[in-house]
């Protein structure tokens, strides 16, 4: 059993420093709130309240909009002007939107990648590929 200690302790100590990155507000309370480890575990003080304020996205529509103007131009403004006319004008949900465009991106980066590889290779251009 000597042998596995030294294992078993980076392992234990691994796990804690994964857990604090991971969930820093609940294990930062938890040590806060040790009184005494030993051989039989941990006794923690469960009289403390812990009191959590969680941040709330804040959206800046500058932000976005800075992000946006960075990509200006005629013929971009006319695409997103026509997706929204067409893909989605019968989607009024946002998170569905997302999800539209987010599958629309993933599709469009695919094909630029399928585009480049056939390049790379010497591979005749598929003809129906957009």
């Amino acid at each position: 059993m000597a042998t596995f200690a030294w294992p078993i302790s980076a392992l234990i100590l691994g796990l804690v420093i994964f857990l604090s990155f991971r969930f820093p507000n609940q294990v930062g309370g938890l040590i806060d709130r040790i009184k005494k480890i030993g051989v039989s575990g941990v006794d923690a003080d469960g009289s403390k309240t812990i009191v959590i304020q969680e941040a709330k996205d804040i959206v800046r529509a500058e932000a976005a909009e800075e992000q946006l103007a960075a990509f200006d131009n005629q013929l971009l403004v006319m695409h997103d002007n026509n997706i929204r006319q067409t893909t989605l004008q019968n989607v009024p949900d946002h998170a569905a939107r997302e999800r539209i465009l987010i599958r629309h991106l993933a599709s469009l980066f695919l094909t630029y990648s399928l585009k480049a590889i056939t390049t790379l290779f010497g591979v005749p251009r598929f003809t129906h590929c957009a």
